[in-house]
């Protein structure tokens, strides 16, 4: 075509391109009206828009009135475009300081009205002349020649050098704050920025004072600036669809999530006191999906017994910014008692004070329920545990019956003596209290000894409930000794003791560890008549590592390997008439206790049975 040339053909590409990109995120801002930089972006790339056409305008102007006017619009337009730019970046980059940022603004708006007030534009007080200079695309441009004008190296340069400082602080703050992203933006926006920027400065600066004669490339060098811009924007455009499908996927898998786990999500906007929350939570306490509840509306939900509570729970945690967790029952229009368990977590505005409360609910009935079965089968267990227990204590009670009878004829036997001798005395007429006096006492000492053995009997024959108390583990050894005194005389065995003294007390059922020893004392008995062993034992007692351990050491046979836990298992026994539950029992009581029974060979012969009770 006649006429046409690179220069009518690059520059309006330049402008459409220009003007594509700044409608393309026009209409992202729309969307995204929070994002600031992408209205600055649009509007900057409609000044390159204009600022290309006012280029290629001068280009082709004929006269130097032409030239002027034209170049006076466009240094209306070039000012607003820095601004802009400079606008971007510090919203962009988040960065850049205040004084350098408005110096810029308030060097380039001061250019426009003097742009008007003297002589042709601010650039040139006077164009003398055009003249048409040939470029390397086959063409002549039109090149002005005139007088700079007084005010340009004011509200051009001198606002391009603080422009150049502003963008070198905001990338370099940019930078510096480490961020993977923002480096990224900082090296390519601010940069890259920074780069064309300087190359369109110094080419316009070296035009007007007449040290170049090419063409303007300002508009180019612009259009790098877009090109920077629009790329780094498309990627976080990109970077955000990509976001908003991972967190798409990461919400539905949420949602299967709880509705696997038949949460109810809820969230309380305190500002407006207003409930929201999805299906299930609405389902939870009897409201329809997308129903008005407000406070008191889900409060009146609320079992009476527990109200306050709740409210209370809800208040500490947003005055104190604690998280708010509460178990609560709650009673349904028809009647239905349900028990609920939430989570919650306050949001809070820039002064403190709480504008949300969001959290979880879950339906805790069965598991309310599971727990109560489960309490009603361990007391049922203890129970039966304690009916076992009291059972082997009458039974071994009877295997010492001759030993308790003969300890209980003693004292009976003394008291008939006493009284016999007390009645020939009065028979004689012939009483002194010197005489009498003695009797008396003895008489009264051998009852308190049948009446301590009758209540030792009592209080192992009673069938109570496990009562605990602190206790000191060397009388209650103490105790048991003195109740199988008879037995072990009458079988010839001596007791060694090693009690350690000043024991920390235990926290225990007395009669049950009583069983727990008179048990052991009556298996090592046995187990030294069955080898006609050393008839000794040996009771010791000792506080490790915050535990006091009792330990019962024979001379017998000791037990075989594959027995030593064999003996602890219900109807396991190697006497000859034994059941094989005391050990059971025995270990049973202990692990109530917190402890553990267990048994091994020493070393001499014999066997050791241990057990631990806790301190605490």
């Amino acid at each position: 075509m006649p006429g046409l040339n690179l220069i009518d053909v690059i520059w309006p590409m330049m402008a459409a391109t220009s003007l594509t990109l700044a409608v393309i995120f026009f209409f992202i801002w729309i969307h995204l009206r929070a994002q600031r930089d992408y209205l600055a972006f649009a509007l900057f790339a409609v000044c390159v828009w204009f600022y290309t056409f006012g280029e290629w305008s001068l280009m082709r102007a004929t006269t130097p009135e032409a030239y002027g006017d034209t170049l006076r619009w466009m240094m209306v337009v070039v000012p607003i475009g820095v601004i802009l730019l400079a606008a971007f970046i510090r919203w962009h980059l988040r960065a850049g300081r205040d004084w350098l940022f408005w110096s810029v603004c308030g060097l380039r708006l001061l250019g426009i009205p003097l742009n008007f007030l003297f002589g042709a534009n601010v650039v040139y007080s006077e164009i003398t002349e055009l003249q048409q200079q040939a470029t390397m695309f086959g063409d002549s441009i039109a090149m002005p020649v005139g007088v700079p004008g007084p005010f340009h190296w004011l509200v051009n340069n001198l606002a391009d050098i603080l422009l150049v400082l502003f963008l070198a602080d905001a990338t370099h703050s940019a930078w510096r704050r480490g961020d993977a992203l923002t480096r990224r933006r900082a090296l390519l926006v601010g940069g890259g920025t920074i780069l064309f920027f300087l190359i369109a400065a110094g080419h316009a600066t070296l035009l007007h004072a007449g040290l170049a004669s090419s063409p303007y490339l300002i508009s180019i060098s612009f259009l790098g600036i877009v090109l920077v811009m629009s790329y780094q924007l498309g990627f976080d455009v990109f970077r955000s669809v990509h976001l908003a499908i991972q967190l798409r996927e990461s919400e539905q898998r949420m949602e299967l999530a709880v509705h696997a786990a038949r949460l109810g999500l809820w969230e309380w906007d305190i500002e407006r006191d207003v409930f929201w929350a999805n299906d299930t939570g609405y389902a939870m306490f009897s409201f329809l999906p997308g129903e008005r509840v407000d406070f008191d509306r889900f409060s009146q939900r609320i079992h009476p017994e527990e109200r306050a509570a709740v409210v209370t729970a809800v208040h500490d945690a947003l005055a104190n910014h604690r998280r708010y967790e509460k178990e609560y029952r709650i009673v349904l229009p028809s009647g239905d008692t349900r028990w609920m368990h939430a989570w919650g977590q306050a949001e809070y505005s820039a002064s403190g004070k709480p504008t949300k409360l969001l959290g979880v609910v879950l339906d805790a009935t069965e598991r309310k329920l599971a727990e109560q079965r489960q309490d009603e089968i361990e007391r049922l267990a203890n129970r039966q545990r304690d009916e076992l227990a009291h059972l082997s204590r009458v039974a071994m009670l009877g295997e010492l019956s001759g030993a308790l009878a003969h300890e209980l004829n003693q004292p009976l036997t003394s008291i008939l003596s006493n009284a016999q001798a007390a009645q020939l005395f009065i028979a004689r007429g012939v009483v002194s209290a010197d005489e009498i006096g003695p009797i008396l006492d003895d008489i009264v000492k051998a009852d308190r000894r049948a009446g301590d053995i009758i209540r030792r009997l009592r209080r192992l024959l009673k069938k109570d409930d496990s009562t605990r108390q602190w206790l000191d583990l060397n009388e209650v050894v103490s105790e048991v000794l003195r109740l199988t005194n008879s037995d072990r005389v009458s079988r010839g065995i001596t007791i060694k003791l090693e009690l350690s003294p000043d024991l920390p007390p235990v926290y225990g059922d007395e009669v049950q560890l009583q069983q727990v020893l008179l048990n052991l004392l009556n298996n090592a008995c046995d187990a030294i008549e069955a080898v006609d062993a050393l008839p000794a034992l040996t009771v010791r007692t000792v506080c490790e590592a915050g535990n006091v351990i009792v330990s019962v050491a024979d001379r017998g046979s000791g037990i075989g390997a594959e027995d030593m836990e064999r003996i602890f298992e219900p109807f396991v026994t190697t006497k000859a008439k034994g059941l094989g539950l005391g050990l059971s029992i025995c270990r049973t009581i202990i692990q109530a206790h917190g402890g553990r029974l267990w048994a091994e060979n020493r070393q001499d012969g014999g066997a050791v049975f241990h057990f631990v009770v806790p301190v605490a």
